[in-house]
């Protein structure tokens, strides 16, 4: 306050500045004061017109605060809330520098855009003085009067007061309002931070934090980015409030230092931008013109940055360092729910693929914890045991129980029988015999053991139902081979001895040996043939022998393996009907093979001198030979083992010699052809044997498969 008594306050200046106090002091908010100043102007300096302004200096304009006149003064429309851009007003930007501006209308001081502006609203004299806070100006103080010289001197210095008062006033304004503003926004995410952490799917996370930040923000856009692991570029995951929400650019990458997002990727810092028109930092994202502010803050979890929470206005200045604090608090809640819920995400796309593996597990199995309680069981557990129905198999019961219920499809139900500690009997190489079909497993248990503790089983159950067959296979084999073999060698033999005996004694009769010698060449040839089956058989089921394709008419080669036969009680016994070509691409060797098996067959088991009718015909793009002959026929049971290995029916006289591999190793031959080969028989209506083939075999259906020309 100036010491020089012409410049003292009167006792009326006085007690309206005390009025003005008396405001400030009674109101935190100072919501009134601005109209308390303004009317206080009004009183001391007999001004028409009195208006306080705020200065927006990221903006680089005036807010009215508040504005007082006198009853009959119109002036100008200014009002509350309004904004006025300084570069029209130079005047008034000098007294933001700290000049007090008193002058009238006329003034050369005011330009000539501010002269006129002032002389339509009936302005003839003005004061126009700073609003200080220490050393900084934070608005202005205007009085106006249709007078001139309507302010003298002494009127300045209670207006200076008052203008200092409204300083600090504006100060402690701001200051409470930011304070409220902080603890609302940080309730606000509080409340937000709380709901987001108790949603832990990624996808319904992200969904939801943008929602919350508008609410907890009262702006017009929220954005998250998320770190792309790949790339390692920010990917737009989420979006609220975007000005066209068809048009949100999901999937948008931001580089590591591009605009204000990219920015804060680069620091894991909050960052401020009040104006986005003069900050070096800011891109104009796609559709975004309108953004005046904005403010980011990282997203980091455990130390390690993950991706940004980014908030933008329409409002230049809409946002402050109490935002960008309540920002930076929010970021570190959600940055920590994003990592929660990627956690989660991953132990349940980590339980899934182990899901998917054990379902794509051939075997059935299942899984027990340390207590064995039943925790899962796969696709192949449920189709064994529960014909495919999940719910059959009481999953969360513990062993004794899973037992109890499915003990009535074994035919050993006793193997489970559980111990008294809950586990199973026997676990290791147990052999569990299901009754219907008819089927062999072997139960293997697998410990999970963790810091020396079991604290899981794995329960795998393997069909070795084949593997048993084979086994029984592999010994009726080894027993028909062994006395079909001993057979001719035992006769082999004799006569070798034989001959050897008569030599001995020099009295070998030449006629005699020559006999022997024939009968040992027979049975020999017929070891060969034996010897021969069992490789042959050997090498179709393994492949190893490829099929050589050539294109040739198959009711030829019919007649040619008839023709083999037309000897002894057999001859004129089989006619063949081929009236036109059948020709096709097949492995001629082996389809003889085939054909001289099938027919060899029809002669055998029919008897003389019955006649056995081969046609050879294409029927619907396809080859077929069927071979009907008039004997007994065969019963379902013989008819549907036929085709095993070593296998033969009837009476054992009539068909002769042989182990039984002949329909097996030919059925195998046709369908290596592409084709099939089957028998339709009756009891007492004879058989027939019908080979059906494509008239080309591709190379794909046989790997080892040569084409010749």
């Amino acid at each position: 306050m100036p010491d020089s008594p012409a410049n003292a306050l009167s006792v009326e200046d006085v007690a309206i500045l005390m009025g003005v106090v008396r405001s400030l002091v009674a109101s935190p908010d100072l919501y009134h004061l601005p109209e308390a100043v303004t009317r206080a102007g009004l009183m001391l300096s007999g001004a028409r017109s009195c208006v306080i302004e705020r200065w927006l200096s990221a903006s680089d304009e005036t807010i009215v605060l508040a504005r007082a006149a006198g009853p009959d003064w119109t002036g100008s429309d200014l009002a509350t809330g309004d904004r006025v851009s300084l570069d029209g007003w130079p005047a008034w930007r000098r007294a933001l520098d700290g000049e007090a501006i008193q002058c009238d209308v006329e003034d050369e001081r005011l330009t000539s855009a501010e002269r006129e502006r002032l002389r339509r609203w009936g302005v003839r004299s003005l004061l126009v003085l700073p609003i200080r806070a220490g050393d900084e100006s934070v608005g202005l103080l205007s009085c106006y009067s249709d007078l001139p010289d309507a302010f003298p001197s002494d009127r300045v210095p209670p207006l200076e007061e008052l203008a200092t008062i409204s300083g600090m006033a504006i100060l402690q304004r701001d200051a409470y309002r930011r304070a409220r503003r902080l603890a609302t926004r940080l309730g606000a995410v509080a409340m937000a931070s709380a709901e987001a952490v108790q949603v832990l799917d990624l996808p319904r996370l992200l969904e939801r934090i943008p929602p919350l930040m508008v609410e907890a923000f009262g702006h017009y856009l929220v954005n998250v980015f998320l770190v792309d692991p790949a790339s390692g570029s920010l990917e737009l995951r989420a979006s609220a409030g975007y000005p066209a929400p068809g048009a949100v650019p999901f999937g948008e990458r931001v580089e590591l230092g591009q605009g204000i997002v990219g920015h804060v990727a680069t620091t894991s810092q909050p960052y401020l931008a009040p104006d986005t028109r003069h900050d070096p930092h800011y891109v104009e994202g796609p559709g975004l013109e309108t953004t005046r502010s904005e403010v980011a803050a990282p997203l980091v979890s455990r130390g390690v940055f993950i991706g940004v929470l980014d908030v933008q206005s329409r409002e230049v200045g809409a946002f402050d360092e109490s935002d960008a604090q309540a920002l930076a608090a929010m970021a570190t809640a959600i940055g920590a729910t994003v990592e929660n819920a990627r956690l989660v995400r991953q132990v349940r796309d980590d339980e899934h693929r182990l899901r998917a593996i054990m379902d794509a597990v051939p075997s059935p199995l299942g899984v027990y914890d340390a207590g064995w309680y039943l925790q899962y069981v796969n696709e192949a557990m449920i189709r064994l045991y529960a014909k495919g129905d999940p719910d059959a198999i009481p999953i969360g019961a513990p062993f004794t129980i899973v037992a109890e219920r499915l003990a009535g499809q074994f035919a050993n139900p006793d193997l489970f029988h559980g111990r008294e500690e809950g586990g199973m009997r026997s676990p290791m190489g147990d052999e569990v015999f299901l009754k219907d079909p008819p089927r062999v497993y072997v139960r293997e248990v697998t410990p999970v053991v963790d810091d020396e503790q079991r604290v899981a089983s794995i329960v795998l159950y393997r069909n070795v139902t084949d593997e048993r067959a084979a086994l029984r296979a592999k010994d009726r084999l080894l027993s028909i081979a062994a006395h079909e073999l001993r057979t001719p060698l035992t006769a082999l033999l004799g006569f070798i001895d034989l001959s050897l005996m008569s030599i001995d004694r020099d009295n070998a009769d030449p006629a005699t040996v020559r006999v022997r010698l024939v009968r040992t060449q027979r049975e020999a040839r017929r070891l060969g043939r034996l010897v021969e089956e069992l490789l042959d058989m050997a090498r179709v089921e393994s492949g190893a022998s490829a099929l050589r394709l050539a294109t040739f008419d198959l009711g030829a080669l019919v007649r040619e393996v008839v023709e083999r036969f037309e000897f002894g009680e057999m001859a004129g016994r089989v006619v063949v009907e081929a009236p036109e070509p059948v020709a096709g691409g097949w492995d001629e060797g082996r389809i003889d093979q085939i054909l001289t098996n099938i027919i060899s067959n029809a002669l055998t088991y029919a008897p003389a001198p019955t006649t056995v009718r081969i046609v050879v015909r294409e029927r619907e793009g396809r080859a077929r030979v069927e071979v009907r002959d008039q004997g007994p026929g065969l019963s379902p049971q013989d008819l549907a083992r036929l085709f095993q290995p070593f296998v033969r029916v009837g009476d054992q006289a009539t068909v002769g010699g042989g182990m039984g591999l002949g329909l097996h190793v030919s059925r195998v031959l046709a369908e290596r052809h592409g084709g099939r080969l089957w028998l339709e028989s009756e009891p007492g209506r004879g058989t027939v044997a019908i080979l059906d083939l494509p008239l080309t075999t591709s190379p794909e259906k046989d790997a080892l498969a040569t084409t010749t020309v």
